[in-house]
């Protein structure tokens, strides 16, 4: 009669067949080592990056740029090292150095820029935020390699290299190599409200696009109070260049009565109301865009000295737009 005891001891190895895993075997394999670096931009100890941007108003731009050099940097004089015996590469990515820089554009187009001297190496990647605006189209960035050392971007060095050009905000960072290269005036631009201050009673108002950005008008309104003397006042809006040359001019269809307050609206496709006589009604170009410089002016005929504007707004669609 046979024992069914267990034998003492650890059981002997599995012999071929007698155990199969639910799990499939692995069917890819993967070198660790001599592999490619994970870029594809070679940069050398000539080359700079280049930042430039432009705003709308005072923002704080920040830059991060992620290098990969050959190997990891030492402490100490060049002398203390072993002669013969140069650094080898840390592995686990210990190469790998992190570049930040900020500038601070400022308002109406005024440009900024930093440049950032480089090691040979690899660049990964660079990534660029603003502080302040949360719409597009108040700042834009650009960013390109230059060839030999520099001091300033503003002398134009000879860019070799373009790595993005885009709009950039707090909510939305742009950067390479997943960035994109644009021009300003592409793409929608920044809506916004531009307020004209009253004139002078009797006077009429004059608005200019400021320096550096390009406008689409969309509409605008403004009031007139009319005193009781004169004729009724007619009024008519005009859009002329930098160099004063008139580019537009359309009057209302119907005429402002005397001792009554009138609303000016203006805007592409619109129909005088012959019902609303406190409305008078403009029909704007389509598209409306006004270049740095281009001025819309009322021009009232009939005006008196206590005639008074006030409560001027334009909507408009504002890129930015260096040259």
């Amino acid at each position: 009669m046979g024992s069914t005891l267990t034998p003492p001891g650890q059981p002997g190895p599995l012999q071929p067949g007698e155990f199969m895993g639910a799990s499939s075997p692995n069917a890819v394999s993967w070198a660790f080592d001599g592999i490619d670096p994970p870029a594809g931009l070679y940069v050398q100890r000539d080359d700079t990056l280049v930042l430039e941007a432009f705003s709308t108003t005072v923002d704080l731009v920040t830059v991060t740029a992620r290098l990969l050099l050959p190997m990891p940097s030492r402490g100490g004089q060049p002398s203390d090292g072993v002669q013969g015996q140069p650094a080898t590469p840390a592995p686990g990515g210990a190469n790998i150095v992190t570049i930040q820089r900020t500038l601070v554009p400022g308002t109406s187009g005024l440009f900024a820029s930093v440049v950032i001297p480089l090691a040979e190496g690899y660049l990964l990647s660079i990534a660029v935020t603003a502080a302040t605006p949360i719409q597009r189209g108040i700042t834009f960035v650009r960013a390109f390699l230059a060839r030999n050392a520099i001091t300033n971007a503003i002398t134009f060095p000879i860019t070799n290299y373009v790595l993005f050009a885009d709009y950039v905000s707090s909510l939305s960072p742009t950067g390479w190599p997943a960035g994109r290269t644009i021009y300003p005036t592409e793409g929608p631009g920044n809506l916004r409200t531009a307020v004209v201050g009253s004139p002078g009673a009797g006077s009429d108002w004059q608005i200019t696009v400021p320096s550096g950005v390009r406008w689409r008008v969309q509409s605008l309104n403004a009031q007139l109070a009319i005193v009781n003397s004169g004729t009724p006042r007619v009024v008519r809006l005009k859009v002329a260049d930098v160099a004063t040359h008139l580019l537009w001019q359309a009057a209302a269809q119907q005429a402002g009565a005397v001792n009554t307050t009138v609303q000016l609206s203006a805007c592409s496709g619109q129909v005088t109301s012959t019902i609303d006589t406190t409305t008078l009604n403009v029909c704007l170009p389509s598209p409306l865009m006004m270049a740095t410089g281009a001025t819309l002016t009322s021009s009232t005929i009939n005006i008196v000295g206590s005639d008074q504007w006030s409560n001027i707004a334009l909507q408009v669609e504002e890129w930015l737009d260096q040259q």
